[in-house]
């Protein structure tokens, strides 16, 4: 029987070290990124008993709707770490020092998520043209593996992303009022946000019986 292919963008190995995905948008080249206590480990595919783990590389990746880092960076301390991050996020977006502050811990949060059972989310409120999108952007391109979904998107995609990648929820222009998929059932956005990270969610609609999927990541 031929090993089963498994495409992840993050696997546990049979040590028990954790392997993220890397991607070089210049090369087009995707690979497995480990630390085993002493150094990095790099793989382009990992075998877990009659499994074989393989990056991914869709056109999620390739058109930039999901962000993954192009390689690991060490890094001093927690401490210089968010310094850096309240830095960047100071030169790009006009917000105040409290929420800089706040959206540096939050950005960090986001790289823990599976070790949370619930969280909750940055929000950026006004006019045209005060910078929600470049708010958007600037933190939401800081966040763990970013996932950015235009405000009319319907569920069903929004449900795959997050099964599949696993990464943060990043929503442009959303309405916050009830949408209409294709199915002519409502959705409301703020409904999908306020389930938090619990890992299970019923579908009451799924003919087979209850339709089990994980809600934010």
């Amino acid at each position: 029987m031929t090993d089963k292919l498994v495409l992840t963008s993050k696997v546990i190995d049979a040590d028990g070290i954790l392997y993220e995905q890397v991607f070089d948008f210049n090369k087009k080249e995707a690979k497995f990124v480990g630390w085993n206590g002493r150094g990095l480990i790099e793989k382009e595919e990992i075998s877990v008993g009659k499994l074989v783990y393989k990056p991914i590389v869709d056109e999620a990746v390739l058109k930039k709707a999901v962000l993954l880092p192009s390689e690991p960076i060490d890094f001093v301390d927690i401490e210089t770490l968010i310094k850096e991050i309240r830095t960047h996020i100071h030169n790009y977006v006009d917000i105040s020092e409290r929420y800089q502050q706040i959206a540096s811990w939050y950005i960090l949060s986001t790289e823990l998520i599976d070790k949370i059972g619930t969280t909750t989310y940055l929000r950026a409120i006004g006019d045209y043209g005060t910078g929600k999108s470049r708010f958007k952007r600037v933190l939401g391109g800081l966040c763990y593996k970013p996932i950015f979904i235009s405000g009319a998107v319907t569920p069903a995609p929004i449900f795959r992303l997050i099964e599949t990648w696993g990464g943060t929820l990043v929503f442009d222009e959303m309405d916050m009022k009830t949408l209409t998929d294709a199915a002519n059932s409502h959705y409301k956005p703020d409904r999908h946000l306020d389930n938090g990270n619990r890992k299970t969610q019923c579908n009451q609609n799924h003919r087979t019986g209850h339709l089990v999927h994980r809600t934010l990541q």
